[in-house]
């Protein structure tokens, strides 16, 4: 019976045949929106960029110093600037935070919770198993991820092709990002943000034996996850389970992602 492993296992693989659809749509979007967007100028993008960087917190201006390319980041600081006075709180945790976490009650209460729906999810679906990596997910990790979407890529060449051209308007480009509303929801929380990185998310795979029979991966959602019912019996095994696992995430959705919301989780001391 496998419950805990390699992060490599849970975490959804972005191929080109799951995310060829999606990918196809918004670059349809972008493409309608060339014939009326006005030359605008990239220099006062980036001049106007730099402007945003420096009003945040050091910790972010570093975030965004890693993620690569100035349409990426514009997609990342345009969640960082929604997030609003909420950031700070929603920031993932320092290497000390997750030491501190490590080494927590709440901690070895989220493990022992987790075997509890995993014997509950068994006596409901017998065969059939869960396995899950609770480990809270690193900033550098968030960014390589980040940095190697496609999906994201495309989300964010979007986002930058109109801030150019509403650069030739004289808008604030601190207003634009904040105000623009994308064709798609992004498939990844941008780097730094996302209960990942604060010890609360926990992804889900369904397993018989040694074979993953739903994975946490996009491509496969509809077949794996849906149409084979994972979907509803892993939240009727969470329901029945009586555990604070709240899910599954809607936006972008996922329904192998809950969230672990005792009322004892509260984010360790910073250092």
């Amino acid at each position: 019976m496998h419950r805990h492993g390699s992060d490599t296992l849970i975490e959804a693989r972005v191929t080109r045949r799951g995310h060829a659809a999606r990918v196809a749509v918004l670059c349809g979007w972008l493409l309608l929106q060339l014939p009326w967007m006005a030359y605008g100028s990239p220099q006062q993008v980036e001049q106007q960029f730099a402007a945003v960087v420096a009003s945040f917190e050091p910790e972010v201006q570093r975030a965004l110093r890693d993620v690569e390319g100035l349409p990426r980041q514009l997609l990342a600081a345009r969640a960082y600037l929604r997030a609003g006075d909420s950031l700070r709180n929603q920031w993932t945790w320092s290497d000390a935070q997750v030491a501190e976490f490590e080494r927590s009650a709440t901690r070895q209460q989220m493990l022992a919770d987790i075997e509890r729906l995993t014997a509950q999810f068994e006596s409901l679906n017998p065969g059939f198993t869960l396995y899950v990596n609770p480990a809270v997910r690193s900033l550098g990790v968030q960014l390589e991820r980040w940095n190697k979407n496609r999906e994201v890529g495309v989300l964010a060449d979007a986002l930058y092709t109109v801030a150019v051209a509403s650069s030739a308007e004289g808008r604030s480009l601190r207003q634009f990002l904040i105000e623009w509303e994308p064709p798609g929801a992004a498939p990844l929380a941008a780097p730094g943000l996302g209960s990942h990185g604060r010890g609360r998310a926990v992804d889900f795979q369904i397993r018989k034996g040694e074979r993953i029979v739903a994975d946490a991966e996009t491509a496969s959602l509809s077949r794996d996850w849906d149409a084979a019912g994972w979907t509803q019996k892993l939240q009727r095994a969470v329901e029945r389970s009586g555990l604070p696992f709240r899910g599954p995430l809607l936006l972008p959705r996922e329904p192998w992602h809950y969230e672990y919301l005792p009322e004892s989780l509260a984010a360790p001391r910073a250092p």
